[in-house]
């Protein structure tokens, strides 16, 4: 009786699969399926069983792609999972796709050795949902601390006007920053969004406030001195609505957004004038960027550069 037990367990054991937090690699990247999605979807993972079995298995610059092809099957990464990245003090720098919209508790613990985040599209990044459970190891900029939007660092912050919410820890600890503008468009701040963002010193917020929901201390240790620029019809919701009155220099003299696309002088109409305007932006952002209130970031993508004018010359020619 007991032979034929042993027989049955032994059986058991050789039948059932070894537990793997990653189904497959490809490239260097370990990754995790997620059954039921069409088309199909895959997370990136760390080697091995647990987040401590392997040390170091991602270092440099690791780039994730939007798309894995792995077994005749096209997953479309959607994810980075829990502890993903733990310990990879040799992990310099991280390229997230627009594709990713969850970052794990604890994805990018431990990774001292990181200093720039790479991203494509700033709508995106400010869609990514972050784990937060007991810090805020899961937004790689706490090591990082610098953010570059295809190859430029961003500094100059604009919101893109398509973003209505700015997810929790979107840009924490992103020291490099140095001004920020939140269109009219955003509906909600969340917790800790801009918090250690210790370099910025210019905020442009058009929104009515009490119409923006805001978490729990979205710009926790941000500089309270620097200069808040609201719309002059909003000045005194702006000093007397939590957490933004905690700035000491808030002055209304920002201009209404411009409706009509295209308008970057503010003129009420698209012409050679704007293209001009676009240029001398593209040419001295700092110099230029209080003289024209229009959004010259046509195409969203959060930066002011050759594409916009290109697409600035179409809405004029046709």
């Amino acid at each position: 009786m007991i032979k034929r037990f042993l027989t049955l367990l032994l059986t058991i054991t050789l039948l059932t699969p070894i537990a793997n937090a990653h189904d497959f690699e490809v490239d260097g990247i370990y990754y995790e399926i997620y059954n039921n999605y069409i088309p199909p979807r895959a997370g990136v993972s760390y080697q091995g069983t647990s987040s401590a079995e392997y040390s170091n298995e991602y270092s440099g610059d690791v780039v994730i792609p939007e798309t894995v092809t792995y077994g005749g099957v096209t997953y479309t990464v959607k994810s980075i999972v829990d502890e993903a990245f733990a310990g990879c003090t040799g992990l310099t720098s991280i390229t997230i796709p627009n594709s990713i919209t969850y970052i794990g508790s604890d994805a990018f613990s431990g990774c001292t050795g990181l200093t720039r985040v790479n991203i494509s599209d700033l709508a995106a990044w400010c869609n990514i949902s972050y784990n937060i459970e007991w810090n805020y190891y899961c937004q790689p900029l706490t090591y990082a601390h610098h953010l570059y939007l295809n190859g430029s660092e961003v500094k100059d912050l604009i919101i893109p006007s398509t973003v209505t919410k700015i997810r929790s820890a979107a840009f924490y600890y992103c020291t490099g920053l140095t001004s920020v503008t939140i269109p009219n468009s955003v509906t909600s701040i969340g917790e800790y969004a801009f918090a250690n963002c210790t370099g910025l010193k210019r905020i442009d917020s058009y929104p009515e406030p009490n119409k923006v929901g805001m978490m729990g201390g979205p710009f926790y240790n941000v500089p309270k001195n620097g200069t808040l620029h609201v719309l002059p019809q909003y000045l005194e919701a702006y000093q007397t609505t939590y957490p933004w009155n905690e700035f000491t220099n808030i002055v209304g003299d920002l201009k209404d957004e411009v409706a009509v696309t295209g308008d970057v002088d503010g003129s009420a109409m698209v012409d050679v004038d704007d293209v001009n305007a676009m240029i001398n932006l593209i040419l001295n952002f700092d110099q230029y960027k209080d003289k024209y209130p229009g959004s010259a970031d046509l195409d969203g993508n959060g930066m002011v550069d050759v594409d916009d004018v290109n697409a600035l010359i179409n809405i004029i020619l046709n």
